[in-house]
């Protein structure tokens, strides 16, 4: 009995592994415990006009990577924001292991 129990744990702790590498966002990895960071993931058109950028942003929530929430596409991101013509995309990934994660999607164009 005590050796099912042994590989119990051991199969629980090797689904959470995987699952937390398969939970990273665009663009790397961090640690296991904790990550917060931010950078940009699309970079559409490299001059800047003179005309200011809207943005628009999007979270999508996890808790406990078995529940999770939002809608980050980013054509949906950009609708909400009224960006007709899309220039970046950034995003911002915030985690704590397994138990709380948010992805937010951040859209910069023109209308």
């Amino acid at each position: 009995m005590k050796n099912k129990k042994g590989n119990f744990f051991y199969l629980i702790l090797t689904m959470l592994l995987i699952q937390s590498c398969a939970a990273i966002p665009p663009g790397g990895g961090g640690g296991y415990l904790y990550n917060d960071f931010s950078g940009p993931y699309i970079l559409i058109d490299k001059q800047l006009e003179k005309k200011e950028l809207k943005e628009s942003r999007s979270i999508g929530r996890c808790i406990l990577s078995l529940v999770c929430w939002g809608d980050i596409t980013i054509s949906n991101t950009a609708i909400k924001g009224n960006i007709r013509e899309i220039k970046y995309v950034e995003y911002e990934y915030y985690n704590i292991a397994i138990f709380y994660s948010s992805t937010t999607i951040v859209v910069k164009g023109y209308e």
